[in-house]
């Protein structure tokens, strides 16, 4: 090594903030100077020596044509940047022992663009470098987790501005055996001035301007300047502690008790630096995993389980028998569920209800009761509480047993002359029945008004709108016992009572106001 060559290393140290690790700052300088001495020629086979080891580390097949080759190490969906040796600012390339933050910030953009790229790996064997740079290269990485994930694979250094870079991916991989740390800053000076003494020269300046040549090489370091130069290195102390707890997930206070140290894989994983301690090759099957959600084969918990479960059954001990047994009971509750819903619903809902809200509570809730025979219900308890409603729902109501053809009127009082006793109301045809054979018959409309005016009740004629229409629906169907007497058929004979009966219960539960017709028969 030349004493230009170190010279020139020492200048890019020499009152610089750097991101190096003290322990590695002699390999930091080494790499430096040799990277002042390379020749132009020499450059392509450092790239290709470079790319080639980078490509077996991970197992990828590098082997294309020059043209069909991307600018980065590339195999399914995977693409795989150095952040190889010493770190420098403003250079452009990535030669192993040195790499240029510019060339990874190339290379992720050139990456994060590919359609290709599924996601990054960046391999990181790095004692730091100069701060310049780093912190706006720590920036992009942290910001392009929104666009593609990114790995960061330890093996073997990732100290002070490389764990900074590492830090920043997504998730951070070691191997066993790596080192991690650093987080600190420093800002070095040099003087020659004992050197240039014993070769008999003397530097002097003219200065304009107090701090103009503070921090020169030629002349001891004031402690004035010492001073300034603290407060900026914890300035940016600071700044890194920021990024790096941001990258992490962890507490800046956590970061600062670190004080810089360097830490085996194992205990960085413990403070929370890492991720994972792989080793390369397991790294991108891990990550690639881990990104799809799904359980990696090595981990603990699940081989256990394996273990636990393997060669074994689960069974719920229930044989096809009583499976079906169950299931049958479970459809039959469900059915009845919502058969019972869909009824108590209908009920309800139906029109006339709103006006009899608490009949219709009452009939929905018990299940004896069909719904249609509630409907039935509710309608003629609709009418009787408006006796002034026109229309009836007794129209052509049969009186006989069964329901059917012809009804027979009760025997009532002589002094009605519009029926004698036991005489027949035919509703639409001779033989009463739907009509069939009455042609000549009355329309609908006129039977029922008809009806209405003609019809008996308990033994006495009730003309018009006057007529117990409740009493005259009851009379349609066959009724359960509600406490207003026998629902089954009935002859008109004595059925005021009852009906009288139900309508003391309806205003019992319902609240409406009620009392006996004076015609009614006690």
């Amino acid at each position: 090594m030349t004493t230009a060559s170190m010279v020139a290393a020492l200048q890019r140290l020499s009152g610089r903030e750097m991101l190096i690790n003290a322990q590695t700052a002699d390999a930091f300088l080494s790499n430096v100077a040799r990277f002042s001495t390379v020749k132009p020629e020499e450059i392509a086979g450092f790239e290709a020596t470079s790319r080639e080891t980078l490509a077996l580390a991970y197992g990828f097949d590098d082997d294309r044509q020059a043209d069909q080759r991307k600018a980065f190490v590339y195999q399914d969906g995977i693409a795989v940047i150095p952040i190889h040796g010493s770190l420098i600012n403003r250079f452009g390339g990535s030669w192993g022992f040195v790499t240029g933050y510019n060339f990874i910030q190339r290379m992720l953009n050139l990456a994060l663009d590919d359609d290709d790229v599924d996601s990054i790996v960046f391999d990181v064997d790095s004692p730091g470098g100069e701060a310049s740079g780093c912190f706006e290269l720590a920036r992009l990485i942290l910001a392009s987790r929104r666009v593609k994930p990114s790995l960061a694979m330890v093996d073997s250094v990732a100290a002070s501005g490389g764990m900074m870079l590492a830090g920043a991916a997504t998730k951070m991989y070691a191997i066993p055996t790596a080192r991690i740390g650093s987080i600190g800053v420093y800002r070095q000076h040099t003087s020659v001035k004992g050197s240039l003494a014993q070769d008999g020269v003397k530097v002097t300046f003219a200065v304009a301007g107090e701090h103009k040549i503070d921090g020169n090489p030629f002349e001891d370091l004031p402690e004035s300047v010492l001073k300034d130069w603290t407060t900026e290195v914890n300035k940016t102390w600071d700044d890194f502690i920021a990024i790096v707890a941001e990258s992490r997930g962890m507490e800046p206070a956590a970061v600062r008790d670190t004080q810089a140290r360097m830490y085996r894989s194992d205990e960085a994983l413990a403070l929370g630096l890492i991720n994972a301690v792989k080793t390369t090759t397991e790294a991108v099957p891990a990550f690639v995993a881990e990104l799809a959600d799904c359980d990696t084969p090595d981990d603990e918990e699940d081989d256990e389980m394996t273990e636990a479960t393997k060669g074994k059954e689960v069974s719920s001990g229930l044989t096809p028998a009583d499976l079906e047994k169950i299931g049958g009971l479970i459809a039959a509750g469900v059915g009845a569920a919502i058969g019972g819903l869909t009824r108590s619903t209908a009920i309800k809902d139906h029109g006339k209800a709103k006006g009899q809200v608490a009949l219709a509570a009452k009939l929905s809730a018990n299940p004896a009761i069909t719904e249609a025979d509630a409907i039935e219900m509710i309608d003629a308890a609709a009418l009787a509480a408006d006796p002034k409603k026109k229309g009836s729902p007794a129209d052509k109501i049969p009186m006989g047993k069964g329901g059917k053809g012809k009804g027979k009127v009760a025997a009532g009082d002589d002094d009605d002359d519009d029926l004698g006793e036991d005489e027949e109301i035919v509703e639409d045809g001779e033989d009463g029945e739907d009509g069939e054979d009455g042609e000549d018959g009355e329309d609908e409309a006129e039977q029922a008004r008809s009806q209405r005016q003609r019809q008996r009740v308990g033994g006495r004629r009730q003309r018009g709108d006057n007529v117990n229409h409740l009493d005259a629906a009851m009379g349609r169907t066959r009724q359960p016992r509600l406490g207003g007497g026998n629902g089954n058929e009935r002859q008109v004979q004595g059925v005021a009572a009852e009906t009288n009966a139900l309508l003391a219960d309806h205003a019992a539960v319902s609240g409406a106001g009620w009392s006996k017709p004076k015609s009614a028969a006690a």
